[in-house]
């Protein structure tokens, strides 16, 4: 059997667990440059806060139904979901992390009463642990698993927990109740092909000739209606490919008209790019850069400069990429343009480094030695928080490019600075009668 777990409006329960006074609030959690709504609390969907709108265009409503706004704190969201990953990785045989807030387990072969059990025990175990709500649905395939996840939430006395039932009465009324756009893995193109067919519901796709199915052009919709039936067939071969780029960009938090100032913003995002290229265990053959004026100014809408440089050897180390980028940050920028944005973009990704083909470039000793530098750097970083260890030319921290985020939360888990405090009152201050502090 296969669980899904996934955390409840998980950028809104970060928010809420150093803060007990949330409780109940709406809660919303723009994205960068405090730019779009990225998530919200159950509350502020249903005030009809809409998902992924301008914040400006909604901040009237919000101010009107005591919403509370948060700018995205990724370096607490994230350790928050390292954290749940390593506590439900505990109840299962395998795991494969989904997403930030989702995870798919492989579990005992139990009778359903022991999985029921098991996971009520795993969602009542990450609650105690993190105060986090997680939902899990588990079933005999991924599809149905989701589809248990989802049906989880939607009714009141599951309490967040639905293992997919053996009478096949009740598994037709579970599928014949879903609409088959609510189904995992269907893009809106091809659910509204679906419906064309008068397949509407899960169970009418569960239910049809596959030949049919199939005739749509595709063989994703075949393979979920396969998992509909109890038949696994979305495994390693469904998984994504190996990337084959890498890009990393911010608009900053205001425009920026001095050099210093995007050389280390580029230099950051080199830094960014390389960690990313030692997470999927590739190498990068070729680096470009790009740089983005005002947009919205007649003098400077076509400023928009790129560059691209082959690296001596594929590499996935930090100096070598910074290295790289701030070079070509030398012949892009141009002084006098307000520039609102920067990216470094990483291609010919391979899954080891190459032999070497110039010989002017650093010995593969040496190579070797500094990308197990940049490893030990993004294990410090890991542990003490982001930008702790950092090569030197992305600045001190106090940069005036960084994107806005004038509403974040404290970084609670990850920054001595931000960890809670709590005032103690002097013994001799406690009041002798009650033994309480006044």
């Amino acid at each position: 059997m296969i669980a899904l777990v996934d955390a409840n409006n998980f950028y809104a329960a970060c928010e809420r667990i150093f803060d007990p006074r949330l409780e109940g609030v709406p809660i919303l959690v723009l994205s960068n440059n405090d730019g779009c709504v990225v998530a919200r609390s159950a509350e502020a969907r249903a005030a009809g806060i809409p998902m992924g709108g301008p914040f400006h265009e909604v901040a009237v409503q919000a101010r009107e139904i005591g919403a509370r706004v948060f700018s995205s704190n990724y370096p607490l969201y994230g350790d928050l979901s390292r954290r749940m990953m390593e506590t439900v990785a505990g109840f299962a045989l395998e795991q494969e992390v989904y997403s930030i807030d989702e995870s798919f387990l492989t579990l005992p072969d139990l009778p359903p009463a022991e999985l029921l059990a098991l996971a009520r025990d795993l969602r009542d175990t990450v609650r105690r642990h993190l105060g986090l709500t997680v939902s899990v649905g588990i079933g005999p395939t991924r599809v149905l698993a989701k589809v248990c996840n989802r049906l989880s939430k939607k009714v009141l006395e599951n309490d967040g927990v639905l293992v997919w039932p053996a009478d096949s009465g009740r598994c037709d009324e579970l599928l014949g109740g879903l609409p088959v756009t609510d189904v995992w893995g269907f893009s809106e193109g091809l659910a509204r092909r679906l419906i064309l067919l008068r397949l509407k519901t899960a169970r009418d796709l569960r239910d049809a000739d596959l030949s049919r199915v199939r005739r749509l052009g595709t063989v994703v919709a075949e393979r979920i209606a396969r998992e509909l039936a109890g038949q696994p067939c979305l495994g390693e071969e469904d998984t994504p490919p190996p990337r084959r780029s890498v890009l990393c960009s911010r608009s900053f938090g205001h425009p920026v008209r001095d050099l210093a100032s995007v050389r280390e913003a580029v230099a950051w995002h080199a830094s960014r790019a390389g960690e990313k290229l030692r997470q999927h265990g590739r190498h990068a053959s070729v680096l470009g850069i790009f740089l983005r004026a005002n947009r919205f100014h007649h003098e400077t809408s076509n400023h928009r400069p790129e560059d691209w440089t082959p690296l001596p050897r594929p590499t996935q180390d930090n100096f070598t990429l910074v290295q790289a980028a701030t070079a070509l940050v030398e012949k892009l920028f141009v002084s006098g343009f307000a520039y609102e944005k920067c990216g470094v973009m990483l291609a010919g990704l391979t899954d080891q480094a190459a032999v070497q083909l110039d010989f002017a470039a650093p010995s593969r000793e040496r190579e070797d030695r500094r990308e197990n530098l940049s490893r030990a750097m993004d294990a410090l970083n890991a542990k003490l928080g982001r930008r702790t260890v950092r090569v030197g030319s992305e600045g001190l921290g106090q940069e005036d490019w960084r994107m806005r985020s004038n509403m974040r939360s404290p970084n609670y888990t990850t920054s001595w600075r931000d960890l809670p405090k709590v005032l103690i009152e002097p013994h001799h201050l406690r009041d002798s009668n009650s033994g309480t502090a006044p």
